[in-house]
Formats: structure tokens, sequence, C-alpha cells
């Protein structure tokens, strides 16, 4: 569904997208232990109800976008992991090595003609062709891309290392539930960060 036909801008779908990454794993989390699941299957079982979600999600839309992609990675590797290792940290630490090597592919992209920040807000235009378009035309645009696919980079790697500490040191509940917050966190401000510098740059073009 493009942002035309739902009516909305493609950023509100992908903050709530995080948003229901982040009540609803915890609590799946919280209910399985509570049933007396030991916390290694319980973290499997949380990323199963992100993957149902998703699956409702693209029985509506017919398509599954980046956000659901990481959904699928991480659950995948949550069983598989959960079932060589037995060991629920591991499973927490995993999601922050995810996040760490988004960041560096994000670096990586600098050396492209479009950035990674800017392929995101291309798919989150509504306008692929016309945002292209625009970008190539606008050197000024093309390295605000970049600055911003550098602030994206540092801000993940920045949550990666909180999120890993925090997983090997904390107690493994309080663990689940700050690291199942901070990640989304970031991104939630990164979005809101990229969309305000993007609003501001357009501003002065317009005028």
């Amino acid at each position: 569904m493009s942002r035309e036909e739902s009516g909305r801008p493609g950023w509100v779908g992908t903050l709530l997208g995080v948003g229901q990454n982040v009540v609803l794993p915890i609590a799946a989390y919280l209910v399985l232990v509570g049933l007396g699941w030991a916390p290694v299957w319980a973290l499997a079982g949380s990323a199963a109800v992100s993957v149902v979600v998703l699956g409702v999600e693209w029985r509506r839309t017919r398509r599954v976008d980046a956000l659901g992609g990481l959904v699928l990675l991480r659950f995948v590797l949550s069983l598989a992991l959960a079932w060589l290792t037995g060991d629920a940290r591991v499973l927490l630490v995993k999601d922050s090595a995810i996040t760490a090597v988004i960041a560096l592919v994000g670096l990586a992209s600098l050396r492209w003609e479009r950035p990674a920040v800017a392929r995101i807000r291309a798919d989150l235009s509504g306008d692929r062709e016309a945002f292209d378009a625009e970008l190539a035309r606008r050197g000024d645009l093309r390295a605000l891309h970049r600055r911003l696919t550098v602030v994206w980079a540092v801000g993940l790697l920045a949550e990666a290392a909180t999120s890993t500490t925090v997983a090997l040191l904390a107690p493994i509940t309080v663990a689940v539930v700050v690291t199942n917050l901070t990640g989304p966190a970031v991104i939630v401000g990164l979005v809101a960060l990229t969309e305000l510098r993007a609003r501001r740059h357009r501003a002065p073009a317009e005028a």
C-alpha cells in the first residue's frame, strides 16, 4: 500500500512498525516466562509474535518492507541461536550485532551514488522517481543525506554498544526490557531528526 493509498506519510508507518515491535515482544516475553518457559525460549517466542504481526500486515498489503525483513531475520537467528546455545544473553547480543552490521553498511554506503539514508527516504517518499530526480539535481541534498547517514551510523553503533553492555551485565529480565526499548527509541529519534533536517533543508530551496 502506497502512502497515497494509506492516507499517511510513509514515515508514520515506520514509526508504527517500530512501536508494535516494542510492546508486543516485551509483553510476550514476560507472559512466557510467567508460564514457566526458559528465558532463551521465551525470547525466541517473543520474536515469533512479531513475525505473526508481520504476517497479518503482509496479508493486508502483500509487501514486506526493510523493517519486516529485519523482523524475519531476527526470528530465524533467534531460533537457531536458542537451539545451538541455550543462552538468552546470546540472543540479546545477536540483536546488537545486527544493529552494528547495519551501521557499518551505512558507512560503506557513503561511497555509493545514493547513501543509505537517501535510499530509505526514497522508499518512504511516496514518489520515488521524483525523489531520485531531485537528489540527482541537487548537490546540497546529496550532501545532506551523506551527513545524515553518518549520524545514523554513529547512533546505531552507540546503541549496539549500550545494548550489548546491558545484555551481558544486567539481570536477564531487565536486559530484555531495556534492550527492547533502547533500539526502537534510537530509531525513532533518528527518524525524527532526519525528517526535521530534511524539512528545514527543503524550506529554503522552495522559498
